[in-house]
């Protein structure tokens, strides 16, 4: 590996080579950690370095403190597309189990209570095609998304149906996909702008995300945002038509804090806050590593490539072998979630082969804090004072609900 080191501005700005990848870092040399600067109006902390200490650092226990799932065995503990659980203040967990669309009520010890909403199209029901996404109302009511109907239902803590309410129809965009909910009990949702696709091969068809904010009579209260996210590209093999997306081109995130909204886009390391109105109230940026995407696509490839089924596959090795406009970098955030004291956790986007997720956590001013690394094959769904909720997945498939213990120094 061949390092270059330059001066720039009391920063060492290192250029890392190794098999084809450069990556480039900024370290800071005892200037402040963070630059916050004020233009139109605009917050922007440009943040040089976490400002934690090794004895600051949090961490998450690696061994799960509650594990809820089975390989084989009673219904209500077999689990399939679980893609939302929730903790509720006395420690009852919930989840959302889409494969069979209902909810599912644990006690804090992970024994099953009870079952609510079922699949159909009645009030309290799911859609088969809807993937269950729930949050904490005011009052501790659940709110889940019903996507493929374009409504919501609401539950109490324990489970009885309350009411269905349908969203308003935004002109020329998809059913509102719920993110999160703000404290004052609207909600966070992406809609993904409707237009006609065209079938001509190799066209590529650069995507747009809109961000609104929505209360919970289903009316659209404001459009927070409008983003570039994922391009798809106009593949045909053997007389099939499919539209995948091109490799490593950035797909937007967005998160609900108590009173804001924080978007990233553009493969950057740069994050949105707006305001409840839409208004960019400010832009925090971190220094982060970056990988050339040219240095890694042969294993890219390699490793996405028998996750695909059998009947796909030759389809999918014929799309990745075509000159296909890769970007030169790949993007810095896979995911964010903001935690119960409204920090904001960045998760560092990660190759199929990397096993340790990490996150870059920020506090609601901006501030850079540090890094927290997380269990394995887990997607964290909900993160508290001191717990983390997720699905662990292992390599058969086989989906767990797991708490874990995060500590904070």
């Amino acid at each position: 590996m061949a390092i270059r080191q330059l001066s720039q501005k009391g920063l060492i700005v290192k250029r890392a080579v190794a098999a084809g990848a450069v990556v480039l870092g900024l370290i800071d040399l005892g200037g402040l950690p963070a630059q916050v600067r004020d233009s139109a109006g605009i917050r922007i902390v440009d943040n040089r370095a976490p400002t934690w200490t090794a004895a600051q650092r949090w961490r998450v226990d690696p061994k799960p403190s509650l594990s809820i799932g089975l390989d084989e065995g009673d219904e209500p503990y077999l689990f399939s597309r679980v893609y939302s659980a929730i903790r509720l203040a006395n420690g009852a967990i919930v989840v959302g189990n889409s494969g069979s669309s209902e909810l599912r009520l644990f006690t804090a010890a992970g024994k099953f209570i009870r079952v609510f909403g079922r699949r159909g199209a009645g009030p309290g029901e799911f859609s088969e095609r809807s993937s269950l996404i729930l949050c904490i109302l005011p009052g501790n009511d659940l709110l889940v998304v019903d996507y493929a109907l374009r409504r919501a239902h609401t539950f109490s803590s324990n489970g009885q149906y309350k009411r269905t309410f349908s969203f308003q129809q935004e002109p020329g965009t998809s059913a509102p996909y719920l993110r999160s909910c703000f404290a004052d009990g609207t909600l966070l949702t992406n809609n993904v702008p409707i237009a006609n696709i065209p079938n001509e091969p190799g066209k590529l068809l650069p995507g747009t995300m809109q961000y609104f904010r929505y209360g919970t009579d289903g009316r659209s209260l404001a459009r927070l945002a409008e983003v570039p996210d994922r391009t798809r590209y106009v593949h045909q093999h053997l007389g099939m038509t499919q539209f995948p997306y091109v490799p490593f081109t950035p797909e937007s995130m967005g998160a609900a804090a108590a009173r804001v909204a924080y978007i990233n886009y553009g493969g950057m390391a740069q994050v949105d806050r707006r305001a409840l109105d839409g208004k960019l109230e400010a832009l925090i940026r971190w220094q982060a590593p970056r990988t050339r995407t040219s240095a890694i696509y042969d294993r890219y490839v390699a490793a996405n490539l028998p996750a695909t089924n059998e009947q796909r596959r030759p389809a999918d090795a014929a799309f990745y072998a075509l000159k296909l406009p890769i970007p030169d970098l790949v993007p810095v955030v896979g995911h964010m979630i903001v935690d119960a004291q409204d920090n904001l956790w960045a998760k560092r986007y990660q190759m199929p082969w990397d096993s340790i997720p990490t996150y870059e956590v920020f506090d609601s001013s901006g501030r850079w804090l540090g890094q927290v690394t997380t269990p394995a094959r887990v997607d964290v769904y909900q993160i508290g004072k001191d717990f983390l909720l997720g699905r662990h997945r292992d390599e058969l498939g086989v989906e767990r609900i797991r708490t874990y213990v995060l500590h904070r120094q």
